[in-house]
């Protein structure tokens, strides 16, 4: 045990590929249950904090061994994130605003370890971080080798992550037509979006009828608001007939610029008759 926590001391860049993988294969098996147990939700939890354990060791590595990549991989993804408004954690289901704050958090806590770790050496008149590491790490200069496995390792991230988040709205829109069947309320399929990924609801009802706006939990009808699951519900069965829904378009959305959209349409009587699509796109 205390020889694979030096080697995941020494490169955790494996370590952290490994779990992120994990949990991201977590959130898929989830998401595309018809209906989420939350089964795989601890295992994903854990994966995902080993990744960022991981991660926030790799970063520690390699301000020792090129501050210039350490900066780029800690600060300047998270700076392209924030700048852009785009979310990475999409796919497991955050906002924008925790995908933000979470993609910062691994150099923050890097930070925060290696002050730590440094002023407890000073306070034990131990030798510097580096003087320390420079006898056992001069016999194995960086080479072009391990500058390879480094570019190896990164392409791999960004070439998984990207992945992910290309196929995260075509997976949540398969994920929300199995849920959507013929003779359902709008109000069933309402609350069926929930917890789906992130996406966006067109409304389209009859000339003149009332107002209907639905966000990702919540719902505005008719000057009247509801959230969660059982509020959603009676609201739109009390107010469905003075609605007069045609259809529902849920188009769900990622953090780069593709979505999957589903079409429900809806009879007079106010029931789903005809579920279409996924209707793919990329802009």
């Amino acid at each position: 045990m205390k020889s694979l926590f030096r080697r995941w001391l020494g490169n955790p860049a494996p370590s952290f590929l490994f779990f992120l993988f994990l949990a991201g294969l977590c959130a898929v098996v989830d998401l595309t249950e018809p209906v989420s147990t939350g089964e795989s939700e601890p295992f994903l939890y854990v994966c995902a904090a080993l990744a960022f354990a991981s991660a926030v060791q790799l970063l520690r590595v390699l301000w020792r061994r090129s501050r210039v990549l350490a900066i780029l991989l800690g600060a300047g993804i998270p700076a392209f994130f924030t700048l852009a408004g785009r979310n990475p954690f999409a796919l497991w289901g955050a906002d924008r605003a925790l995908g933000i704050i979470l993609v910062w958090f691994p150099a923050a806590l890097a930070v925060a370890v290696e002050l730590t770790v440094r002023g407890v050496r000073r306070a034990r008149g131990l030798p510097g971080i580096e003087a320390s590491a420079a006898p056992r790490e001069s016999h194995k200069a960086p080479g072009r080798k391990r500058g390879c496995l480094v570019g190896v390792v990164l392409l791999a991230l960004f070439g998984g992550t990207f992945v992910m988040m290309l196929e995260a709205p075509r997976i949540a829109s398969s994920v929300f037509k199995q849920r959507v069947r013929v003779g359902m309320t709008l109000g069933d399929v309402v609350v069926a979006s929930f917890d789906t990924g992130r996406h966006l609801v067109f409304v389209k009802a009859v000339d003149g009828a009332p107002e209907l706006q639905v966000y990702e939990s919540t719902v505005r009808a008719d000057g009247e608001a509801a959230e969660g699951e059982t509020a959603v519900r009676a609201l739109l069965e009390r107010k469905a007939a003075e609605l007069r829904v045609n259809s529902l378009s849920v188009m769900f959305v990622s953090s780069i610029p593709v979505s999957s959209s589903i079409v429900v349409r809806f009879g007079p009587d106010g029931r789903v008759t005809v579920i279409e699509g996924p209707f793919d796109r990329g802009d």
